[in-house]
C-alpha cells in the first residue's frame, strides 16, 4: 500500500488513490459551502424566510413564506404564454414580473441550499 493513513475517526488504512479522492471531496465540499454562503448572502433581507418555514414539508414555500404578494403569486403561477399576453396587454409590467420571479428564485435558493 502507498502511504497508508487513517480516515478521520477510523483506524482503517487507505491507499493513496483513496486519500486523493477524499482530499478532492473535502475540497469540493469547502467550495460548495463557500458558494452557498455567497448565494445566500446575496439575497435581500426582506426576501429571507424564517428557518421554521424553510424546513416545513408538504407546503408550497412561495405561499407560506409571506414574501410574495397575492399579485406576485398569481404572476409566477401563470404559463409563459399567458404571462406574455398579460405583459403585452399591460396588465403586468416587466418590472412586476421580474420582481416576482426574483423573489421566487430567492426562496428556491433558501430551500434548496438549506
Amino acid at each position: 500500500m502507498d502511504s497508508a493513513f487513517a480516515i478521520k475517526n477510523s483506524n482503517i488504512p487507505v491507499n493513496s488513490s483513496i486519500k486523493s479522492e477524499y482530499a478532492e471531496n473535502a475540497e469540493w465540499n469547502a467550495v460548495t459551502a463557500r458558494r452557498v454562503d455567497e448565494i445566500n448572502g446575496g439575497i435581500p433581507d426582506h426576501y429571507i424566510v424564517p428557518e421554521h418555514v424553510v424546513k416545513r414539508d408538504g407546503i408550497i414555500i412561495t405561499k407560506a413564506s409571506g414574501v410574495l404578494s397575492a399579485r406576485e403569486l398569481e404572476i409566477i403561477e401563470l404559463s409563459a404564454t399567458t404571462l406574455l399576453m398579460r405583459i403585452h396587454s399591460q396588465e403586468y409590467t416587466s418590472v412586476e414580473v421580474t420582481t416576482a420571479y426574483c423573489k421566487s428564485a430567492a426562496l428556491a435558493h433558501q430551500v434548496v441550499g438549506s
